[in-house]
């Protein structure tokens, strides 16, 4: 989640599912070289995906945030960054059980 203090964007990490309790076997992905933080490049690559956003849309939605990064630099974080982080979204995905909770 992206929070604005004072014109300066901040982005909380939300859990994803499999994490806390539950040992879950991740792929690590490095952001070396990379000019914005790792939670900003996840969050635009979440957007992207699961709101099936255009890179524009994704774009004017972190510039609301006061995030200025353009539709460009996001087409280049997603085949780098978008398809091992929906792998592990996946693997860490709880798995369907006969047994209610």
């Amino acid at each position: 989640m992206i929070m604005a203090n004072g014109g300066v964007a901040t982005l909380t990490r939300l859990a994803l599912p499999g994490e806390g309790g539950q040992d879950c076997h991740m792929m690590p992905i490095s952001y070396k070289r990379y000019r914005f933080p790792p939670d900003i490049i996840r969050h635009a690559i979440w957007l992207f995906a699961r709101f099936t956003l255009s890179f524009r849309d994704v774009e004017e939605l972190l510039a609301e945030r006061g995030i200025d990064v353009s539709n460009e630099t996001l087409r280049c974080w997603f085949p780098k960054c978008g398809r091992p982080l929906a792998a592990n979204l996946r693997k860490a995905r709880p798995r369907p059980s006969d047994l209610a909770p």
